[in-house]
């Protein structure tokens, strides 16, 4: 029996042992095989490398460079979209200052040269001695028109004049709003000047300038009162700042105008007539005489 138990012990150590051997003779053609397959997956992954490079030298370079310049084409085109849907700066002129007796007249020019945008704004004039009243404005696109301020007292002679414009509010004047805006633009400001003469009357025994002028309503609209603006000028220079309206101008009437000049006008000039009426504003018109199935304002 204990023959039987040696044995039995000698086969399980040779045994271990043929595994052993057996072991250290396959760990280097493992080591091999690992190492191999390592290899074979590292020139897979640098055949993959320079194939890519490859293939973006050859190709996809010019890819991303047509994309890059396609986003930066869209960039502009989006940037120069929304300029071209936004309004740029109104330019406002030198303020002029005349002398109106004991008070000052001031006057600038606004220019708009948006194509569709309304503006509004409030506006005042300022100078070394003080600052002018502030009055609300408004400017049609593409409109140029002056802006006045008169009979301002001060307790010196103002210099150094600035026109200041706040708080402008846009409005963008599209086909839904008033249609062909060129269109209805002319049919509203189209009056007619005839008979311009600028001279002087005798008033209480004193020559007083005063200009005479012939006003023709060729719009399709009659208003309530409708303002003009007199700028007087000798030599592209304005010598006088005046202003008038015109109550109740009828479609198709034609109003003879006289307007009188105090504190020593001049008496001869080219007479600037220049409209200023807010033909946004409902308010500013007389109802039609007679209704027809189309309104011509709408």
């Amino acid at each position: 029996m204990e023959d039987q138990n040696i044995e039995l012990e000698l086969k399980d150590i040779e045994q271990e042992y043929k595994r052993e051997i057996a072991i250290v003779k396959a760990r280097p053609i493992v080591y091999k095989i690992v190492i191999g397959l390592w290899i074979v997956f590292d020139v897979i992954l640098l055949g993959v490398f320079i194939f890519m490079i490859a293939s973006y030298l050859s190709y996809w370079q010019f890819s991303d460079r047509a994309s890059t310049a396609n986003l930066v084409k869209n960039l502009l085109t989006i940037s120069e979209s929304v300029d071209n849907h936004s309004a740029s700066s109104l330019y406002v002129s030198e303020p002029i200052i005349v002398k109106s007796g004991d008070s000052y007249d001031f006057s600038a020019w606004i220019t708009n040269d948006n194509t569709d945008w309304y503006a509004q704004f409030d506006y005042h004039f300022s100078s070394n001695v003080g600052d002018s009243q502030t009055k609300h404005g408004y400017i049609f696109p593409g409109e140029s028109k002056p802006f006045i301020t008169l009979r301002q007292v001060f307790d010196g002679q103002p210099k150094d004049s600035e026109f200041i414009v706040s708080d402008i509010e846009w409005t963008r004047l599209d086909a839904h709003l008033v249609g062909d805006l060129e269109k209805w633009y002319s049919q509203h400001n189209n009056f007619v000047f005839n008979d311009v003469i600028q001279g002087s009357v005798l008033l209480n025994g004193k020559s007083v300038a005063s200009s005479s002028f012939t006003i023709q309503n060729n719009t399709p609209y009659g208003y309530w009162s409708a303002p003009f603006i007199l700028l007087l000028q000798r030599n592209g220079v304005v010598v006088g700042i005046n202003q008038f309206s015109v109550a109740g101008f009828e479609s198709g009437e034609s109003r003879k105008i006289q307007v009188n000049w105090f504190d020593g006008a001049v008496f001869s000039g080219d007479l600037l007539i220049i409209p200023d009426i807010d033909y946004l504003d409902e308010s500013v018109y007389m109802p039609a005489i007679a209704q027809t199935e189309i309104d011509i304002r709408d």
